[in-house]
């Protein structure tokens, strides 16, 4: 009797395989076909001014929104409606986007990111914040560094969610920033939040960079996320963490920003020694995948080609899907992709470009098939970067014409992918 561990996203599984004679091999079948998702889920990433109204006129039910902490995060607590920043005629506050996604039957995730500046000033006043959420100095592996940002986080999670709290729990920061402005006033339980992402990306571009306090490692990518979900099982002190503010939060991981096995394997190693549950402090498992001719099975990071965005079928390391969504059911997790998509315009390294036909034409063909595939290797779901193209997108940078609709600047005209996700999404019916 040979006894066996198996190690998947830190959850481990112990085992025996007897063999009859030393001459026996030891066969372990594969892990079984995956199961197409039912429930299927297809959304967008958005900001707080993307109308939602766009999101409704294709049948789309959901909406990945980006929100910088730093424009609702202020010392005194909450700036969220209006926001501190990025306020515009569209979104007067986080409030006013809820609301309209609740009216046009989105459902939100609220990705929140970024350190903002006042909190951990980076000494260069680029505006890139980032960094890791923690004050200078503090050891970056250990929950309690993010006990304030996972406060935050009970903040939002009190104001949006479900629960009812007293009003001497609540915290928003009522100063003025000219004559006449609007304050932010103390709300709780509204109910118009059910999924919260606490943070964006392990960053690994800024490793090894005089940026590299920006990359995320995983250790202190777990112990974020253990802050954020239930204060480190509580021992960070009431009003800290998401769950704690309420408990039917649905908590997203932080998507990764590709299939990158060693890190989350990390990662689950963190979870089973500093977590006495030893579980992944999240609901979904998430992560962000653009497939490129250059993608190669589990390279991690990616190395892509110039203009190489491609069909799933061209795309190596699209076959790590199915592995994905096994090891994440075994630790009883549903998968998220919350970034897919390619570009529509030159020069970007995620330019759909092929002889046989447009750019456009060609981006819409790589969304359909990849939700095809996703769907068909057990993703619950997949969110398209991104709902429309950036403002200035006409340099054609890198994700700047991701969107399934023109900027704003050119009145969010619809591209032909967005024609092709709703006639996805009224087939998934």
């Amino acid at each position: 009797m040979t006894k066996y561990r198996l190690s998947i996203l830190g959850q481990t599984l112990d085992f025996s395989l007897e063999k009859l004679t030393d001459d026996d091999p030891i066969i372990i079948d594969p892990p079984p076909p995956p199961q197409p998702s039912t429930g299927f889920k297809v959304g967008a990433n958005a900001f707080p001014w993307t109308p939602m109204k766009l999101f409704s006129s294709i049948g789309m039910k959901w909406a990945r929104v980006y929100c910088a902490s730093g424009w609702i995060w202020r010392p005194g607590g909450l700036f969220i409606q209006p926001m501190f920043q990025a306020e515009t005629q569209e979104a007067h506050g986080i409030d006013d986007m809820l609301l309209s996604a609740k009216a046009n039957g989105v459902t939100p995730l609220l990705c929140i990111h970024q350190c903002p500046e006042w909190y951990r000033p980076t000494g260069r006043g680029d505006g890139n914040n980032d960094y890791a959420p923690t004050p200078a100095g503090a050891k970056r592996d250990d929950p309690k560094s993010y006990k304030d940002y996972a406060g935050f986080l009970f903040q939002v999670a009190a104001r949006y969610g479900r629960v009812k709290h007293n009003d001497n729990v609540l915290k928003v920061d009522t100063m003025p920033r000219w004559s006449g402005d609007i304050q932010n006033e103390k709300k709780t339980g509204l109910g118009l939040l059910e999924y919260i992402e606490p943070w964006n990306e392990e960053k690994w571009w800024k490793n090894g960079t005089p940026e590299q306090e920006a990359y995320i490692e995983p250790e202190t990518m777990a112990a974020l996320m253990s802050a954020c979900y239930d204060g480190h099982e509580g021992n960070l002190g009431a009003g800290v963490g998401i769950k704690t503010a309420d408990h039917s939060m649905v908590v997203v991981m932080p998507g990764l920003s590709d299939f990158a096995f060693d890190y989350a394997s990390k990662m689950g190693d963190w979870f089973s020694k500093n977590r006495k549950d030893g579980k992944w402090p999240c609901d979904i498992i998430n992560y962000h995948h653009y497939s490129n001719t250059g993608n190669k099975l589990k390279q991690y990071p990616p190395k892509w080609n110039e203009n190489g965005a491609c069909l799933p079928a061209d795309d190596e390391n699209f076959n790590s899907v199915r592995n994905i969504v096994y090891g994440a059911n075994f630790a009883g997790k549903k998968v998220w992709i919350t970034e897919m998509g390619a570009d529509t315009v030159a020069p970007s390294m995620m330019l759909a470009k092929t002889p046989s036909k447009s750019s456009e034409d060609f981006q819409a063909e790589i969304i359909t098939e990849s939700l095809k595939a996703y769907q068909a290797d057990g993703v619950d779901a997949v969110f398209v970067f991104t709902a429309h193209d950036d403002y200035g997108a006409a340099d054609g940078g890198q994700f700047e014409t991701c969107g399934l609709w023109t900027s704003q600047a050119t009145g969010y005209k619809p591209k032909p992918s967005s024609k092709a996700v709703k006639s996805f999404i009224e087939g998934l019916k």
